[in-house]
């Protein structure tokens, strides 16, 4: 999550994440949003050809953040659609195997209000299981209110860039006030808040690694 390109992330780092990536063997890939920062032109053709080299077997998937939205969301799903990946704008994807169904299902970005949980709720199976994508970590409380769902995966927060021990992180923003930070339970389901890969407004990280986290689901 949170890659912001056209700011200290450059080629040879986007060709070390996703070597991290592919060297994980995972089944599926989710990136959840603030591909760029404040400028496209000069970074999308970037973006395509990074994320084109990610191996996953079945699907990468995505939504956008604020930061997408406030430079050209409309580029920047070309750009993912070129990559291959499959962009969640309010939908639900299902990887089937077996007669058993995983849903993934995606939200737009809650900040500048394109997201729209009545669409994804009504195209969600109750019998199966779903993991939400929301770039804001917070929306997980509406997300928990939704059955299906098990799981919610975000960025945004960037970890709050700056961590302090037995305190946490300081900084806290619109839409990662509640959930800034790692795992939490919120109702029958957990919010997973990644850390990110860049940074925005200060480019530095105190206490505060680049994350991409690996994450094993199991039947029970």
């Amino acid at each position: 999550t949170d890659i912001h390109l056209g700011q200290w992330i450059n080629k040879e780092k986007r060709d070390g994440v996703v070597k991290i990536i592919n060297n994980q063997q995972p089944d599926s890939v989710m990136i959840t949003g603030d591909f760029l920062s404040y400028q496209t032109s000069n970074y999308l053709h970037e973006l395509s050809d990074s994320l084109s080299n990610i191996k996953s077997c079945d699907g990468t998937f995505s939504v956008l953040g604020n930061h997408d939205y406030w430079t050209n969301a409309g580029d920047v799903k070309k750009a993912l659609k070129k990559a291959g990946i499959v962009n969640l704008e309010n939908d639900v994807y299902a990887i089937e195997k077996n007669n058993q169904k995983l849903q993934i299902a995606g939200v737009d970005s809650i900040t500048v209000d394109m997201d729209d949980i009545g669409k994804v709720q009504r195209k969600l199976d109750y019998n199966y299981a779903a993991i939400m994508l929301a770039h804001e970590p917070d929306f997980s409380d509406t997300t928990a209110k939704y059955d299906p769902f098990i799981l919610q995966l975000s960025g945004h927060s960037h970890g709050g860039q700056i961590e302090i021990p037995k305190i946490g992180t300081p900084v806290r923003g619109k839409n990662f006030m509640k959930y800034p930070l790692g795992e939490y339970k919120v109702g029958n389901m957990i919010q997973y808040t990644n850390r990110g890969i860049g940074t925005n407004a200060f480019w530095f990280k105190i206490n505060s690694f680049n994350e991409i986290t690996k994450i094993k689901l199991k039947c029970t």
